[in-house]
Order: C-alpha cells, then sequence, then structure tokens
C-alpha cells in the first residue's frame, strides 16, 4: 500500500531566540512550530477580594467610598478618602470602579499600595434617588472639611454646601467622613 503524502522534511532555525521548527512537506507547504514556552507567574496575594454584605444584597443603587490606606494631602488637612461615588447602574460599579481608580492612583498618588472600597447605603423615599442625595450629601461634606473634591471625583453633586444637607443628619455624614481621617 502506498502513502498519498511523501514523509515530512524538519528543518530549524536556531538563528533567533525563538528556536522554530517548520514541519515543510514536498509540495512546500509549511507550519511553524515553536519549541520555546512562556513563564507563568501567580500573585502570592489576592489583588481583589469581595465580599459578601447585608448592604450589598438589600439594594441595588448605593454609595461607595474609594479609600487609600496612606492619607492624602488636601488643602485643609489629610483623609484617606480618594473617591466617592454611585452605583446608579447597577452593583459591579463599585468593583470595577475601584480597579479603574486603583489603576490612575497607583500611578499618580505617592505611597498608595492599596485601595479599599467601602459601601454606603441609606433608606428609600418613593420616586427620590435618595442614593444620589447621599453621594451629594456625602461630597458637600467632604469639601465644607476638606475645601477640595477627593482626588478622583470631578464634579460636585447638586448639594453644594454642608449646610444644605436636609435628607440626612449632617453628623452621621461628617462621622462617616472623619471615620477615614487618619491612618489605619
Amino acid at each position: 500500500m502506498e502513502n498519498s503524502h511523501p514523509p515530512p522534511i524538519y528543518t530549524s532555525s536556531l538563528t533567533s531566540p525563538w528556536a522554530t521548527r517548520h514541519l515543510c512537506l514536498l509540495d512546500r507547504s509549511c507550519t511553524i512550530l515553536t519549541s520555546m514556552t512562556l513563564r507563568v507567574k501567580c500573585s502570592p496575594e489576592p489583588l481583589l477580594t469581595v465580599k459578601r454584605s447585608k448592604q450589598w444584597s438589600q439594594t441595588k443603587r448605593m454609595v461607595y467610598i474609594l479609600t487609600a490606606k496612606k492619607p492624602q494631602k488636601y488643602p485643609y488637612g489629610r483623609s484617606r478618602i480618594i473617591y466617592i461615588g454611585t452605583t446608579g447602574k447597577g452593583t459591579q460599579r463599585p468593583a470595577v470602579s475601584a480597579v479603574n481608580k486603583a489603576s490612575e492612583a497607583f500611578g499618580e498618588l505617592r505611597g498608595v499600595r492599596e485601595i479599599e472600597t467601602y459601601i454606603v447605603t441609606c433608606g428609600g423615599i418613593r420616586s427620590v434617588p435618595t442614593w444620589e442625595h447621599l453621594e451629594s450629601s456625602l461630597l458637600a461634606i467632604f469639601v465644607g472639611r476638606y475645601h477640595h473634591l477627593p482626588w478622583y471625583n470631578k464634579k460636585r453633586g447638586s448639594i453644594r454646601y454642608a449646610e444644605d444637607v436636609t435628607l440626612f443628619k449632617r453628623k452621621a455624614l461628617e462621622q462617616i467622613i472623619l471615620k477615614f481621617q487618619t491612618a489605619k
């Protein structure tokens, strides 16, 4: 019985760091086989940990605060808060935002090696986007205290001054902001 294909001819090219082996048939069709492998590494510690929380499961809309381990300088003091945001589109936003803001902060903010995400929720009122008012109120309290927005917030909310906060107890909001004033 006769073979329909001629036996393959192997040629090697060892001139480059990527040693290649060519599998060439007599009809001049070649396939390149690489003999070099790439190294694979896994980080020793987890880079992102997501914990189950009652706050996470009870509401789809919430406010989250991104904090750095090292307090950042603001015109009137130091705070670990670098961003206050809201989940207008769903609960996956804090994780996505944390990764995006972290990649920015690691390159720009000095001494930032770790970023944590905290969730802040509130009760609801029918036909009132309370999570937006909460975010705006927290930003107003922050600006009232430090005279500057958190480093990664671009604009203020609808509430401009801490004195204009009406939906929430001002003291409770101040305690949340002061919780992140000193290093852990």
